[in-house]
């Protein structure tokens, strides 16, 4: 009886283990693929995008984070980063998605790097007032994380 207590338990624990470590997540450049991101990411980012070296946006294909849902007013949106590859502090643009819409703004410094540059910001689509505070708060939070981590001995 306790053998069979033991081996339920372990079973148990493995099918938790390997099912969220299995869980697929889902990254922009693969999103973008598909229809309808396909036709919002070229409307509201490609065709906006002005700088030639800036050619890694046309497919979301940076470096990126999965994608995380995110309800913002009440809109549901998928939220996530890409940035240029080798250059992600100071290339980056931050995005929310959904079926009907995008929304992101990207961050750029000039070539003196992030320390020493200016940052030009981009925005891409049609924001309300609280999609645009919430995209400008997660990159001011994620920058203040980034800092603390230069800080640290």
């Amino acid at each position: 009886m306790r053998k069979s207590k033991v081996i339920t338990i372990a079973a148990t624990f493995w099918v938790l283990v390997t099912g969220f470590a299995s869980a697929k997540e889902i990254y922009p450049f693969d999103l973008v693929k598909k229809q309808p991101y396909k036709a919002i990411w070229g409307q509201e980012v490609w065709r906006e995008v002005r700088d030639k070296n800036d050619d890694w946006l046309k497919g979301a294909g940076g470096v990126a984070t999965p994608l995380e849902p995110v309800i913002i007013g009440s809109q549901k949106y998928q939220r996530a980063t890409v940035c240029e590859p080798h250059n992600c502090s100071d290339n980056i643009i931050y995005f929310l998605i959904n079926s009907r819409k995008l929304v992101g703004i990207q961050f750029k410094h000039n070539d003196n790097g992030y320390l020493n540059g200016y940052l030009n910001v981009i925005r891409y689509g049609s924001r309300s007032r609280i999609e645009e505070n919430y995209l400008i708060n997660w990159y001011k939070r994620d920058q203040q994380k980034l800092e603390a981590m230069l800080e640290k001995p």
